[in-house]
This record gives structure tokens, C-alpha cells and sequence, in this order.
């Protein structure tokens, strides 16, 4: 039994750390077995790092994490906080062995507080959990080029947030073990202001629960840029795919904050068109969905 903390960690600036393979140690819950949280600029890149407790790879400040395969960790992939960090070219897989509550923060990533998060070319599949996952004051993020697939929760969910940008990523079958209401969906903003959701590429199961891009509005109080509310969110020249009559697009609450859905293109089998598959505040089909004013621009297309 490990009851070493942590493989890698401090408040140094300027570490690098490379082709190690970093596995089996009992970092709490929270914490990473690279541990860099505290530091500033460190680069982490091709390493294995499996088997640990609580995170595999924690970043900080202007971190860079690199082509890192992070698989099989009790808690979370990868997080963090900080300013300007770049996560790219990593595989986060596996991750949540460790039975934490899926809803405090369990499976792919989970970054909070941070400013200029780039996201970029990852794979990020067969999670326990959410997939790509900023939760807490994140704003100016760009989430952009990666393959979310195969993630229990909601493929990438951007929660309690500001600005951000989410554009042609692949995001497919997530939320096979929890598809209730809108969450569990392939892309879910929720409760968060200022984004563009473009140029992504969704598919929903035929056989297992999910949605494909869902708009959540409940009461979550406000945070340093403003409440926390979804407004101004615009989800445009997307492709949706429902493989199956089953799993919803649209917003829930708050239709009326300058949230739009238009310019994207729906593939379907023609009965998820003839049912209540979109909501607008009410539950709504095609027709309906663009009696609310909604994609007066988009693509019907039936499978």
C-alpha cells in the first residue's frame, strides 16, 4: 500500500518533467500525483501517469500539459487552476476508479478558476464522469479540436462560468450513465454566459442515454464576473447526429437571455423529428422548436 503524497510537487517555477512513468501513489482527493498547483510554467509532457489516487496531473500557472497518457486514476484525469495553461495532444481515459461522487468532481478533467485555458487535440474517452469539464469561474477558455467519446456524464460541460469557446470538436456517445433532463449531453453549457459553441461534431446513441447540446439555467447565485446565468450563448453550424429516436437539444430555462440555436444541421430518423425532442422552456418538436424562433436557418435531415 502507497502513503507517498505525491510523485512531483512545490511552488518552484520552470520545471520540466518528461518521459516518466508516474503510478500508484496516494495523492488525497484533489491533488495530483504531479502536483503542480503551486508552481508556475511547468511543462509535463510524455509521461504515463496511472494508477494514482487522487488526480494524475494537477497544473498551475502558465503549466503546459503535453501528449501525456493519464489513464486509470481513483479521482480525476487532469485539473486545475491557474492563468494561460495549455493542455494538448494528452489521452485521458479510464480515469475514476476510485468510487468519488461523480457530481463533486470524478472522471476526465476538471479545471476551476482559470483564465486563457486552452484545450486542445486531446482524447479524452471511457471516463467515469464528465469528460472535458470547466466548473467554477473560468473564463476566456477555448476548448478546440478534441475527441470527447465514450464519458459516462456529459461529453463537455462548461458549468458556472463566463466566456468560452467551444469549436470543432468531436463529442460523441457520452452520457450512457446519465442522460436524465438535458444534462448528460455531448456539449452542456450551463449557467454560463458569453459563449459560441461552432463547428462541432455531435453524435447521440441509438442504444444507451444522452443528448446532444443542451442550455441549462437554475439559480446558482453569482460569482466575480457576474451571476451566474446562461445568456448570450449562441450554438451554430454544429453537426447533430440521434442514431436513435431518443436525447434532446436546447435550453431548458431562461429563453429569453439571448440564448440562440441556428445554422446547424440535425441528422435523425424522421419519428426523433415528429417528437418532443427539443425544449425551449417547454418541450418542443422540429416544428415547434422553429415556431419559437429557433433555427430558422437549420438542417433537417432524416437517416
Amino acid at each position: 500500500m502507497s502513503t507517498t503524497l505525491t510523485a512531483f510537487s512545490g511552488s518552484a517555477s520552470d520545471v520540466t518533467i518528461t518521459g516518466l512513468t508516474i503510478e500508484k501513489y496516494a495523492n488525497r482527493a484533489q491533488t495530483g500525483a504531479i502536483e503542480a498547483g503551486s508552481g508556475n510554467r511547468w511543462i509535463i509532457s510524455g509521461n504515463e501517469t496511472r494508477l494514482n489516487h487522487g488526480y494524475g496531473i494537477r497544473v498551475g500557472n502558465r503549466a503546459q500539459a503535453l501528449n501525456n497518457f493519464v489513464h486509470h486514476n481513483g479521482q480525476l484525469g487532469m485539473g486545475g487552476v491557474g492563468d494561460d495553461i495549455l493542455i494538448e495532444g494528452n489521452e485521458i481515459s479510464y480515469n475514476h476508479t476510485g468510487g468519488f461522487l461523480l457530481d463533486w468532481e470524478a472522471g476526465g478533467t476538471k479545471f476551476a478558476k482559470t483564465n486563457r485555458l486552452v484545450v486542445r487535440n486531446n482524447w479524452v474517452h471511457h471516463n467515469e464522469g464528465r469528460g472535458l469539464w470547466t466548473d467554477i469561474d473560468n473564463i476566456n477558455v477555448l476548448m478546440v479540436g478534441n475527441l470527447v467519446e465514450y464519458n459516462a456524464k456529459g461529453g463537455i460541460v462548461h458549468e458556472i462560468g463566463y466566456k468560452a469557446e467551444f469549436r470543432d470538436n468531436v463529442s460523441r456517445y457520452n452520457g450512457h450513465g446519465f442522460g436524465e433532463w438535458e444534462w448528460g449531453a455531448q456539449i452542456v453549457i450551463q449557467n454560463s454566459s458569453d459563449v459560441l459553441v461552432t463547428g462541432n461534431d455531435v453524435t447521440v446513441s441509438a442504444t444507451t442515454t444522452g443528448n446532444g447540446i443542451t442550455v441549462i439555467n437554475q439559480e446558482r447565485g453569482s460569482g466575480p464576473y457576474g451571476p451566474y446565468v446562461s445568456e448570450r450563448v449562441t450554438v451554430t453550424g454544429n453537426t447533430i447526429r440521434h442514431l436513435g429516436v431518443r436525447g434532446v437539444n436546447g435550453a431548458n430555462q431562461g429563453c429569453s437571455r439571448d440564448i440562440t440555436f441556428d445554422y446547424n444541421t440535425y441528422i435523425a430518423p424522421a419519428g426523433w423529428f415528429q417528437y418532443a425532442m427539443f425544449h425551449w422552456c417547454s418541450a418542443e418538436n422540429w416544428a415547434g422548436f422553429q415556431s419559437r424562433g429557433q433555427e430558422a436557418h437549420g438542417t433537417k435531415i432524416v437517416s
